[in-house]
């Protein structure tokens, strides 16, 4: 992975000028020898041993993502009476998947070789003002008008197995425009207490896949719809015990049009993409106590209600079990958190020489992830997640080293659950795929 950023910084009399430049790499490659063998095993009634050829069995996965984005903005000096901001953004995204496989038992869906390329690039404005309307109220609107543009083009090569055509390619290019905004007022109950009400308009852009399961049988994907959503939001914030404890809390309502979903028919091993409407609903509460300058402890929890909603006719037919009132995928009912922190200056500790002006940073946390389903017909139900991480690191200002540590419990938990159809006797069977056990690592950063 490569990333690189730039933030260019003036002050003039009024304002304030900035223009912040950014690229991101990461490229990825993952082989998998004799995949979902035991899967291949349950639909067959032949024993797994039959799938275990890495030569008749196998996935090669290339995988490359890029992204530029350069951004120009003035915005009004931190104690003008209002504050606003103006400014241009333009990005590119680049994606690359290169996919050779062959898994027969799946059919000729899982086997040849597919290339695809995906490039978006857009340009947007934006602005943003707050008014003080008195000493206490404050309202806040802001607005962002996009240009974007995706183009696709996707190659598929069989390897001769039977029912394949032997080649086959698709391209498309669609251009979208759209609006997004916020509005919001905050109220100064005192120093140590606002609240705050907000209403914003989202938009993610349609766009073609990466991934067409029929491409095999020389039939071109269909291009899913853009969605939007509306955000309400009212929440609080406060501080205590001469700012030691910080405490804030919010209710929110996601109003989701054509919510971009995709389904997968088991029985002839395809996908495809879908807008269905949808709602979420819940609260989110965090606190944050620092008992002393070295020593912080935060915590908190949420909790978030999802379903599915106007699922018409047409679209149900194209899923078992996909149905209003269904839950959204790999959102959980319940989540939470919980961290201990300490941060003191290198020499405190008796360090010496360069260490001596660095700052020693050092995090423990936990996090929980409550029950969620992986799927929109919600078949496949994940349990409960109880995760463990911690962070050591050295700061010297431009510069970090830090030690790492994920699930360090070693927690074995599924990620995917995806219903594949059924065995040979007739009952349900599910892929799954589990998450990464315990990971240790040394980390590095360069700030200039």
């Amino acid at each position: 992975m490569l990333s690189i950023n730039s933030r260019l910084e003036h002050d003039f009399d009024t304002f304030t000028a900035t223009a912040q430049t950014s690229y991101a790499r990461l490229n990825n490659r993952n082989s998998y020898n004799f995949p979902d063998a035991i899967i291949a095993s349950d639909f067959s009634g032949l024993p797994p041993s039959d799938f275990l050829d890495p030569e008749t069995n196998f996935i090669d996965w290339d995988k490359r993502d890029s992204r530029l984005t350069q951004e120009f903005r003035v915005a009004a000096l931190p104690d003008a009476q209002v504050g606003w901001l103006a400014g241009v953004v333009f990005y590119r995204d680049e994606a690359q998947r290169n996919r050779n496989s062959e898994m027969w038992y799946f059919g000729p869906s899982a086997t040849g070789s597919t290339d695809y390329d995906l490039t978006t690039t857009g340009q947007a404005v934006f602005g943003e003002v707050n008014l003080p309307m008195n000493d206490q109220l404050q309202l806040s609107l802001g607005a962002r008008a996009t240009h974007e543009s995706k183009e696709f083009h996707s190659e598929f090569t069989s390897d001769g197995m039977s029912g394949a055509v032997p080649y086959f390619a698709e391209e498309g290019e669609k251009s979208y425009d759209f609006v997004t905004g916020r509005a919001a007022v905050t109220y100064d109950w005192s120093p140590d207490l606002m609240s705050w009400a907000s209403l914003s308009r989202g938009y993610k852009s349609g766009g073609f896949g990466q991934g067409n399961s029929l491409m095999w049988s020389g039939v071109p994907r269909d291009p899913y719809d853009s969605s939007t959503v509306l955000t309400y939001e009212l929440g609080a914030r406060s501080s205590w015990l001469d700012n030691r404890l910080a405490i804030s809390g919010a209710l929110f309502f996601n109003d989701m049009r054509k919510e971009q979903m995709q389904t997968w028919d088991y029985e002839d091993f395809t996908g495809k993409n879908l807008n269905l409407d949808a709602r979420s609903a819940g609260f989110e509460l965090d606190a944050q106590y620092r008992p002393s300058g070295r020593w912080w402890l935060s915590g908190g929890v949420a909790y978030t209600n999802t379903a599915l909603r106007n699922v018409s006719e047409e679209a149900a037919a194209l899923q078992d079990g996909l149905n209003s009132g269904n839950h959204l995928p790999t959102v959980p009912e319940w989540s939470a958190k919980a961290a201990i922190g300490y941060q003191v200056a290198g020499q405190y500790l008796g360090l010496g020489g360069v260490l001596a002006d660095g700052t020693v940073n050092a995090r423990l946390a936990y996090n929980y992830m409550g029950s969620r389903y992986t799927d929109a017909s919600n078949f496949g139900k994940l349990p409960p997640v109880h995760l463990v991480s911690a962070r050591l690191g050295m700061d010297f200002g431009n510069s970090e080293v830090y030690f790492f540590g994920d699930n360090l419990l070693d927690e074995e938990y599924m990620s995917i659950k995806d219903r594949f159809g059924t065995d040979a006797d007739g009952n349900p069977v599910f892929g799954v795929s589990y998450a990464r056990g315990a990971t240790v690592g040394l980390g590095a950063a360069l700030h200039f």
